[in-house]
């Protein structure tokens, strides 16, 4: 618990209020912690200024909360009085979402549930309640549900204010999202999110740990079984079925569809690397992120999984779309996959990289190469020097002049090396798919990386061609976008991620 409450877990994003504004400019400082959308604005609680802003991400407007005089580091204490909007004070506020006319807040360090409405500033759920650090908040239209972080416990609220216990033993629960009859719960203490659903409590991601365990948070992807967390702080369940997690830890905005964690990486019109997501919610096909250090909210989407070039029928468009999402292979500017551009060396070690961090996050990629063709500063020199280091370049051939030769298209005997050596040197647990033997193939003859390719047929990795040929080497064999969107997919899935 102490761990939880020293990264100082909030949520974030913004709610539009039918009270009026009291003041014009954006105030100093802003740090979003929770956040709602309502009417088309966004309303933020601002953690630094202990306010509730309204805005359109990027300018603000203050509709609650005085700035009090600041403490001995500068920022503005805490003060917990209620009133009209521009008299009262919250002490820390966090989490926000729309509540019958108004907006509930969850101020954490008064223990307290505040609501605003109308101008007015009250509170909703009191302190002789028992609550211990309220942080996330989640409502069904008739209940209001509260993460009492301190307590280990969600409780509820109805309309009358009664509030009662409805969930026990949980460590640092914070953000909650409602949707179709289920509540989803970060629970922050266990790196994992949970659901509640008719009186049961279940894994929806992360690890399953025992209690009196170390939880050791982690950043690894794919299956949900065995997906990793660091102190998540807030979930947000989309229409579509999409689970997004602002991953606190990690820094990182995590989603999960289809039975797999990804991470997102990209942020619409904004060059915008994470720093501390707290708050995470979304309006139609829209995600908002609240960042504690960030003080805009940004929007964030899932990589493309359609591409203008990419017919629905194609042999490839499966794999396309899992590369896509997985975040291994991009597509371009213009819309556009390119399924047919061969690969080069150079472009094969960044789809490598990405490979790796999408196995684990935590990855530092960086290093330098050891090639005399290779410049430090050329654009996949860092991602070179990691290969290189981690032992994924083995036997590449360097045709005696220590090149690389970085614009040479990969051949598919080269990628079954390369392949092997990833999963080896990460002790990839792949599973056997074929037991298809090298010499069944017309062409095995001409396979330089012989322990390598059969490794690649039996895992699944490669599969030949109709006419029983690899063409491993010479015409024919450059690898292009589909076939290592392909490979590349098929070896995360087949390694169990």
């Amino acid at each position: 618990m102490k761990k939880l409450l020293i990264l100082a877990l909030t949520l974030a994003l913004m709610l539009s209020l039918a009270a009026p504004a009291f003041a014009a400019n954006t105030p100093i400082s802003v740090r979003p912690s929770g956040v709602c959308v309502d009417g088309g604005q966004l309303v933020i609680t601002d953690g630094f200024n202990k306010q509730i802003l309204k805005g359109d991400g990027k300018n603000w407007t203050v509709i609650a909360g005085k700035v009090a005089p600041a403490g001995a580091s500068g920022e503005p204490v805490g003060i917990y009085l209620d009133g009209k909007a521009d008299e009262a004070y919250f002490m820390s506020p966090r989490a926000i979402i729309k509540y019958m006319d108004g907006y509930a807040v969850s101020d954490s360090d008064a223990n307290v549930v505040r609501y605003v409405v109308n101008g007015i500033v009250r509170t909703l759920i009191v302190e002789s309640s028992g609550l211990n650090y309220p942080t996330g908040l989640a409502t069904d239209g008739e209940n209001l549900y509260v993460s009492d972080t301190g307590n280990g416990r969600v409780v509820a609220m109805d309309k009358n204010g009664n509030v009662k216990v409805i969930i026990t033993a949980l460590n640092g629960p914070t953000g909650l999202s409602w949707s179709n009859g289920t509540l989803y719960i970060a629970e922050t203490g266990k790196n994992r999110i949970v659901s509640y659903k008719d009186g049961e409590l279940n894994l929806v991601a992360g690890k399953a740990i025992a209690d009196g365990e170390e939880y050791a948070g982690g950043y690894v992807n794919g299956v949900v079984s065995r997906a990793e967390f660091d102190h998540p702080m807030d979930v947000y369940m989309a229409p579509d079925g999409v689970l997004y997690i602002a991953d606190t830890g990690n820094l990182a905005i995590r989603a999960i569809k289809d039975g797999r964690a990804i991470t997102l990486t990209d942020a619409k019109d904004i060059g915008y690397q994470a720093t501390d997501p707290r708050g995470i919610v979304g309006s139609g096909s829209t995600i908002y992120v609240a960042d504690y250090f960030y003080p805009y909210v940004v929007n964030v989407g899932m990589a493309s999984k359609s591409f203008s070039d990419v017919a629905p029928g194609a042999w490839y468009a499966a794999s396309v779309a899992k590369a896509s999402t997985y975040g291994i292979i991009n597509g371009f500017t213009d819309g556009t996959f390119r399924a047919e551009q061969p690969v080069t060396r150079a472009q094969f070690v960044t789809m490598l990289k990405n490979t790796a961090l999408f196995i684990d996050g935590t990855q530092v990629i960086g290093g330098t190469p050891d090639y005399t063709d290779v410049k430090g500063d050329e654009w996949f020199a860092n991602n070179l020097g990691w290969a290189q280091e981690a032992g994924y370049l083995k036997n590449l051939p360097d045709f005696g002049k220590k090149e690389f030769c970085q614009s040479f298209v990969l051949t598919r005997d080269e990628l079954a090396l390369l392949a092997y050596n990833f999963a080896m040197e990460n002790e990839l647990n792949v599973k056997t798919v074929s037991d298809a033997k090298l010499s069944d193939f017309s062409d095995s003859a001409s396979v330089e990386f012989t322990e390598s390719m059969q490794w690649a047929i039996t895992h699944g990795v490669v599969s030949g061609f109709t006419d029983k040929t690899l063409r491993p080497n010479g015409q024919g064999s450059s690898v292009n976008r589909a076939q290592a969107a392909a490979i590349l997919s098929r070896l995360i899935e087949n390694a169990g991620y």
